[in-house]
């Protein structure tokens, strides 16, 4: 686990978004990426709680909705890698 205390040190930064006047204008991407600091620092934020909801993508609703990745990536093992400046590995 990156930091058994992440959670209580940082505060959560959700990715900033693009000015709406740019967004009109295109179908890209609406959120910039943060820095490398700060995404080390929200990947430390998770506490490995044991509760599988960001574990795996698992389907309700009747299929309309996801809950965790829906790509099915180990989410607490990829935040401490990128928390160890393995970004490469955890792709």
């Amino acid at each position: 686990m990156a930091d058994p205390k992440g959670f209580l040190k940082y505060p959560r930064q959700d990715d900033p978004m693009r000015p709406i006047m740019q967004r009109i204008k295109d179908f890209n991407v609406m959120e910039l990426d943060l820095d490398m600091a700060e995404r080390r620092k929200q990947a430390a934020r998770c506490i490995n709680c044991g509760i599988p909801f960001c574990h795996h993508g698992v389907f309700f609703g009747g299929g309309r909705a996801v809950s965790g990745c829906p790509n099915d990536n180990l989410i607490p093992e990829w935040n401490d890698l990128v928390y160890r400046d393995q970004d490469k590995r955890a792709f």
